[in-house]
């Protein structure tokens, strides 16, 4: 199995959803070895609040033309009503906050969109409703060329980076069937954006809900990416034609086309909540490299998750939940590298295509061509784990080479199967062989069928041993808590893992799994270590956004703060040991090692939290320096006692401090140090309410001295301490 977790990977926990009790976090920075980022999306610092009422109002804003130039920090307002066929563009001017009065009392009827050409920019709070006086037969010009959302300002013009929309919803007015002709509701051009906390209901209309392009604004090269998909509800997408079920461009979700198969996307889809999106039988299409697929739940859906092109993409952590339909699927697999682990499908009644993992036949001529662009055909399935996963009553578990005809010819290859657990009482066995099976290999797995052994494979009988394949009951109950079938405190599950593998550090709930002596299945029992995660299968109130008929929790709202200390001084050694300087030296903070302890120098700081009231995401000490001897080396370490004050603290009774945040070389006078803290302040935080820092010298830098400026000083040179919180 190859390292999947390449350095295009993007590692990081977003401040909205689960996703920081996910088990990726763990396996990827064991495996890649890199530092874990995380990144919230920020309250921006507001400038001016605008109130508007129609597009036109926010064009003038943006432009300045008739209304006062919006910068970046604003705010623009949108008063509570129903406004008709409104085309909003943000474009011009990044870090512009477009929100609702009230979130769902805007709401945009007709021909409405909203076009984000805006960096670093949100949307949030508007409902979109999608008319029902259109005549099914008759399609207009609307609806093959209005998008409902999109992440730029007009034909390959301006597209956003980390821009986001969040607690909106689109709403489909119409019933019955579906429509031909159509439109995207949400369409991604750049790199960095994300959809969150949203509700998408009742899409009639051909085209794909989301798409994601990888195309380069004019002028431009950088063809976009790492965009994020999190905390979303899509529900109700009927049939594209319920005489044929291979309709194309009625997926919730698109990834990529044929011109993007090459790219290394890093795209996030993640805490969403898909249910009864029947469109077509790829719920969600990828079509290109590096993309992850975490914690999503599949309810009652005619389709499923399809790795349609592409390489080294994770799907981790996902509930498939069927209700017997024999069009309900789970995963479907073609190209290089994947890792499928942890994830948990029950009552899925499909086969071929649409068993429960579906292993694609490829072919052996597939070429990408020296320019990938428009890549068709299946590329051979080669390098794939599949790995504790939990199969409870699917009709097919597992086919291998589904799909094989005269040119698709090539059997997967180099496919590990291993510690899975399954049960199974259908018509079927539980591994269907298509082509040879030998590209196949088993570890560490617990399968059973309520028919007896001879039902577990059809199609090859390939050899295994009982370490390979143990074929007993795993003894799955349902749990109505948690909404899944869970092993007993007796199942042959428990302890049975065969190889322990790096990419599956975590259950499917977010818990610790041991080092050894791991169970079997998507769930760790009987070593767990409980984080709190609670990675359950969603349900309609856990996601969206906050109104309707099933209010979420919305979105996570992240502060930041920027705090001055409340005392900060320096000591000095030697004769002064005694003196204060807080009051005699009060503008200025010096740190000095000298072979004399006259001149050895700490500075003292400290600073109250009590503005921060919620779990700390990152923190930061900056302090300015006033002045410095060329190549003079700090460090920073905590102080817990916090009972020092600055105009009674000496060298003999300065309070001791900890190990050092960090050791740096100084830049230069009137330039910023900082010092990462985080984990030391939502500590604190949570604790006393006081956080204390002493600053050190190196001993490498003898008689090199440094002095920053202090509380005292002007509110630009001031210490500071920068929290982001939620």
């Amino acid at each position: 199995m190859k390292n999947m977790l390449t350095p295009h990977w993007r590692l990081v926990a977003l401040g909205v959803g689960r996703l920081k009790g996910h088990s990726l976090l763990s396996s990827a920075a064991q495996l890649s070895g890199f530092a874990l980022l995380t990144m919230t999306f920020l309250t921006p610092l507001h400038g001016a609040t605008y109130t508007v009422d129609s597009a036109a109002d926010v064009a003038a804003l943006m432009t300045g033309v008739g209304a006062p130039q919006a910068v970046s920090g604003d705010e623009i307002v949108w008063e509570n009503g129903v406004y008709d066929s409104e085309s909003v563009t943000l474009a011009g001017v990044d870090g512009i906050t477009l929100r609702a009065e009230t979130p769902g009392q805007v709401v945009f009827t007709g021909s409405s969109f909203i076009n984000i050409g805006s960096d670093d920019s949100t949307v949030s709070g508007f409902e979109i409703q999608i008319p029902d006086d259109i005549d099914p037969a008759l399609p207009d010009d609307f609806y093959n060329k209005s998008n409902v959302f999109q992440f730029r300002a007009g034909d390959n013009d301006d597209h956003a980076h980390n821009s986001r929309i969040s607690n909106c919803r689109i709403r489909d007015l119409r019933t019955g069937a579906s429509y031909l002709g159509g439109h995207s509701w949400v369409v991604f051009y750049g790199r960095g954006n994300t959809v969150d906390n949203c509700n998408f209901e009742g899409k009639r209309s051909e085209r794909s809900l989301i798409i994601i392009y990888f195309y380069t604004e004019t002028g431009g090269s950088d063809r976009g990416g790492e965009h994020s998909i999190l905390n979303n509800h899509f529900v109700d997408r009927p049939i594209a034609n319920p005489a044929d079920d291979d309709g194309n461009e009625w997926e919730i979700i698109r990834i990529g086309d044929s011109s993007a198969v090459c790219i290394d996307a890093g795209i996030l889809v993640a805490d969403n909540l898909f249910e009864q999106c029947d469109g077509e039988i790829e719920v969600v299409s990828n079509k290109n490299s590096a993309n992850l697929f975490l914690n999503n739940t599949f309810r009652d859906c005619d389709g499923q998750l399809t790795i349609r092109q592409g390489s080294d993409c994770l799907i981790e952590g996902n509930y498939f939940i069927g209700t017997g339909s024999t069009k309900e699927g789970g995963i479907r697999v073609t190209g290089e590298d994947h890792v499928i682990v942890n994830n948990y499908f029950e009552d899925l009644q499909g086969t071929g295509h649409r068993s429960a993992i579906s292993v694609m036949a490829g072919q052996l001529d597939w070429d990408p061509g020296n320019d990938c662009i428009s890549v068709g055909g299946y590329r051979p399935v080669d390098d794939v784990l599949i790995a504790h996963n939990t199969m409870v009553d699917c009709k097919r578990p597992f086919e291998f080479g589904s799909g094989s005809n005269s040119t698709r010819d090539q059997a997967p290859d180099n496919v590990t199967l291993a510690n899975n657990a399954v049960h199974s009482s259908s018509s079927h066995s539980l591994l269907t062989y298509t082509m040879a099976a030998s590209g196949v290999s088993y570890s560490g797995n617990v399968f059973y069928h309520t028919s007896g052994v001879g039902e577990l494979f059809s199609g090859a009988t390939p050899s295994y041993t009982s370490a390979d394949i143990l074929f007993d009951d795993p003894e799955l109950s349902p749990d109505a808590t948690l909404g899944f079938y869970r092993p007993s405190g007796s199942s042959p599950v428990l302890n049975a893992a065969v190889v322990n593998y790096a990419e599956a550090g975590q259950d499917i709930l977010g818990n610790g799994r041991p080092s050894t002596g791991r169970d079997v299945g998507a769930e760790e029992v009987s070593g767990a270590t409980v984080t709190g995660a609670n990675l359950r299968p969603l349900v309609a109130t856990d996601v969206g956004c906050t109104w309707g008929d099933t209010p979420g929790p919305g979105p996570v709202v992240s502060q930041t703060v920027t705090i001055n200390p409340v005392d900060d001084a320096y000591v000095r050694g030697g004769i002064h040991a005694d003196t204060t300087f807080g009051a005699t030296d009060s503008q200025s903070l010096k740190v000095e090692l000298s072979t004399s302890s006259d001149y050895d120098k700490r500075a003292f700081l400290k600073f109250d939290l009590s503005g921060v009231t919620g779990t700390v995401t990152s923190a930061t000490v900056r302090l300015k320096i006033e002045s410095m001897n060329t190549g003079v080396k700090n460090n920073l370490r905590p102080v817990t006692d916090d009972s020092w004050g600055e105009w009674s603290i000496t060298w003999n009774n300065k309070p001791g401090y900890g190990s050092s945040f960090g050791t740096y070389t100084l830049p230069g006078a009137d330039q910023w140090i900082e010092w990462d803290v985080t984990d030391f302040i939502n500590a604190e935080a949570s604790g006393d309410g006081v956080a204390s820092f002493c600053v050190l010298p190196h001993s490498s830098t003898v008689y090199l001295d440094a002095a920053y400026y202090s509380a005292e000083c002007g509110s630009g040179d001031r210490p500071e301490l920068v929290v982001t919180y939620e």
